[in-house]
């Protein structure tokens, strides 16, 4: 959107397409209908553990479900809707008032439970030291 692709603006002098057509028109022939998707998530969490430098990394793979035929990104996004509705209307949320961002109104791990009684696999592993994002993974079986 940055580059102008959703303005309005006519792209030259023998066309009455803007930017924002051209755009729309790709997406659409790219993204519509149903399609196999997945959805990576991997997220680094770098502080003190007890006095210690410690990285936690959360990470997941989510796949379109063939059998249910829904996208990845489909559940991806109900599923932690419907878990924070749920915790929340149980009142099963962080005592307080007024509004505030999810990870501070509700109970993280509790909340992660949830979730993967849903079917939405969020892995946890904590290491010692500072990781870096891009830093490879032991396979199983695989020794150092």
């Amino acid at each position: 959107m940055g580059l102008g692709l959703g303005e309005d603006r006519k792209i030259g002098v023998r066309t009455h397409l803007t930017y924002r057509d051209i755009l729309v028109r790709r997406m659409r022939d790219r993204l519509g209908g149903d399609y196999e998707d997945a959805v990576l998530l991997r997220v680094l969490v770098r502080g003190e553990l007890n006095g210690a430098p410690t990285t936690i990394v959360y990470e997941m793979v989510e796949r379109y479900d063939e059998s249910a035929h829904q996208t990845a990104m489909m559940r991806c996004t109900a599923v932690p809707t419907v878990v924070s509705a749920l915790l929340l209307a149980r009142e099963q949320s962080v005592s307080g008032g007024g509004a505030d961002v999810p990870e501070n109104v509700l109970p993280r791990d509790r909340f992660l439970d949830e979730v993967a009684d849903r079917g939405l696999d969020i892995r946890r592993e904590v290491h010692e030291g500072y990781r870096e994002v891009t830093a490879k993974r032991r396979l199983e079986g695989e020794h150092a």
